[in-house]
């Protein structure tokens, strides 16, 4: 793991280290606030639902998935992580809260452009602390708990999920079903 993660375990998984590999789904809580002298929470997946994740799949936030793939089913971890490897975060969580509580309408742009670059041009995220972590990046302490992984092939995935010679297996199958008479 990156030398600017440390990892503390508050509560020991079971079982042995899960074979992690792109495809597979991993579910989690997780629970991020500021490493002041007093914590600020930014975001608690426990009031809402588990956090979803594919691995491999281009998360946004990379850390994160490289935190999960070092823990146990069951056990919690917490992650001090360098603000070199957040920038992305206030990103990240505006996008899980808009989905979290889809009734917060945050403030229109007057940019046409998105993501880091709306973010860099003009910090209005609709949230006061992730405009603060915008403007004033800092180390962010994360805990995760590990609810379950799955093998990509012990679950269905959905199409975007798979890379392009799954998607093109799928499409042979699917064409194969079509042709079979009807019993």
């Amino acid at each position: 793991m990156d030398q600017r993660v440390k990892k503390r375990v508050l509560h020991a998984g079971r079982g042995s280290l899960p074979p992690f590999a792109d495809g597979d789904r991993v579910k989690f809580h997780f629970r991020s606030e500021t490493t002041d002298e007093e914590p600020v929470l930014l975001d608690d997946s426990r009031k809402y639902k588990p956090m979803e994740l594919i691995l491999g799949k281009q998360f946004k936030l990379e850390v994160l998935e490289a935190c999960v793939k070092t823990m146990l089913l069951g056990e919690v971890a917490e992650f001090t992580i360098d603000k070199a490897l957040l920038h992305a975060y206030p990103i990240v969580a505006k996008t899980l809260r808009a989905a979290w509580d889809p009734a917060h309408k945050p403030p229109p742009t007057a940019s046409g452009c998105c993501g880091m670059m709306m973010a860099a041009q003009q910090p209005q995220l609709g949230y006061p602390d992730l405009d603060g972590l915008l403007q004033r990046p800092q180390n962010l302490r994360i805990v995760i708990e590990l609810l379950s992984a799955e093998a990509k092939s012990d679950y269905e995935r959905e199409s975007w999920a798979l890379n392009e010679q799954e998607k093109l297996a799928s499409v042979h199958r699917a064409a194969r079903a079509r042709q079979r008479p009807l019993p």
